[in-house]
């Protein structure tokens, strides 16, 4: 189940130090170099997926949504406190757009699954195109700001569909992703359980990497490589979690999520990354800013 895959090469620092793990979904990598964690899924790993829980909503709640609030304070700082136009890719079930657009932003989503149209509102699903990225198009130069919400780390050649969306963005223009991060509490038991009881930890890792939904999990140290890689560089990266409330309706398991938080807290650590991210050329000129809370 578990072995040391010399020719597995790290996407992001090149190394061949990388422990692979076998799936029936398919088969998943762990950087031993730089902490990257990368999968391939076999063609029918998503037959039996049930993805409906990234479709539960935010209601009412989508305008006070604490990432949301941090999300437009850090755009305000990098293009200005006036309205922006936002493309969100992966939109789901629209609680993004209806923030954007109640805030004073014009927004337009794509949306690949077709189920998540009802979930919307014909509001926002009129500014859906319900597709895959690269079934579309844009004008050269539409948005000042592309949105990757929960939705990068499931698209296996993400980092050459940026390539698409840089046409897209207008001179100054920032993508902005939302994705898993490994400097967290349960990518280090993963760790330690893979060392040690590794048939636990061959469970334990699908289920922290949530494989085969994911197909990436990253920390700032590869995001940095990777997106160097391909032509862009970090404007503003932090390490933050999903509010409990979000996830939990339990008070028990709000109270535990939110004790492990205050440990990520102390460690600088945290099971999400949120990364601003421009075209090197942009981003050197600009140089990087602080995320604002």
């Amino acid at each position: 189940m578990t072995r040391e895959a010399p020719d597995a090469f790290c996407p992001a620092c090149d190394t061949r130090a990388a422990t692979t793990l076998h799936y029936p979904e398919g088969v998943m990598h762990l950087c031993n170099t730089c902490g990257l964690q990368w999968a391939h899924r076999l063609d029918t790993a998503l037959v039996n997926e049930n993805d409906s829980h990234y479709y539960t909503g935010l209601a009412d709640h989508a305008l006070t949504y604490g990432p949301f609030l941090d999300f437009a304070r850090s755009a305000a700082a990098l293009h200005g406190a006036g309205s922006l136009r936002i493309l969100d890719v992966g939109c789901g079930a629209g609680d993004f757009m209806r923030f954007a657009l109640a805030t004073g932003h014009d927004v337009q989503g794509i949306e690949p699954d077709t189920t998540a149209r009802g979930l919307m509102g014909e509001t926002i699903a009129a500014r859906v195109r319900f597709c895959r990225v690269e079934e579309t198009d844009y004008p050269d130069a539409s948005f000042d700001v592309v949105t990757f919400w929960d939705s990068f780390e499931h698209i296996e050649a993400g980092f050459d569909l940026l390539e698409a969306v840089r046409r897209w963005l207008k001179p100054e223009g920032t993508v902005f992703l939302r994705v898993n991060n490994t400097r967290d509490v349960l990518n280090i038991a993963s760790g330690i359980l893979l060392r040690t009881l590794p048939r636990q930890g061959h469970g334990f890792q699908k289920r922290c990497f949530n494989f085969p939904s994911h197909v990436w999990n990253f920390n700032e140290k590869a995001m940095r490589l990777l997106t160097e890689r391909h032509g862009w560089r970090i404007m503003a990266h932090r390490a933050t979690d999903t509010p409990a409330e979000r996830l939990f309706t339990s008070p028990v398991l709000r109270l535990l999520a939110n004790g492990i938080y205050a440990v990520h807290r102390c460690m600088g650590g945290g099971k999400i990354g949120e990364y601003h991210i421009a075209p090197a050329s942009i981003a050197a000129a600009s140089g990087t800013r602080p995320f604002h809370r």
